[in-house]
């Protein structure tokens, strides 16, 4: 089983330590948010996600909020 450091991610993310475009940090982001309590405002990630990176984040959320992890 792998393990994600999400905070130590999140700390890289903010410190321009990783390479990533736009859309890869929001995915990031809302990864860290649904798996790590990380806040992220999807007022701010979501616009920029392309149609089938909203689908997946859509899909995901919902399997999250009915207690889905995978």
């Amino acid at each position: 089983m792998a393990w994600i450091d999400w905070d130590a991610v999140i700390a890289a993310l903010d410190c321009g330590r990783l390479p990533e475009s736009g859309g890869e940090k929001r995915i990031v982001r809302i990864a860290a948010s649904l798996t790590a309590d990380h806040p992220v405002s999807l007022g701010d990630a979501i616009p920029g996600l392309d149609h089938r990176s909203r689908q997946l984040v859509t899909i995901t959320a919902i399997r999250h909020a009915a207690g889905r992890r995978q």
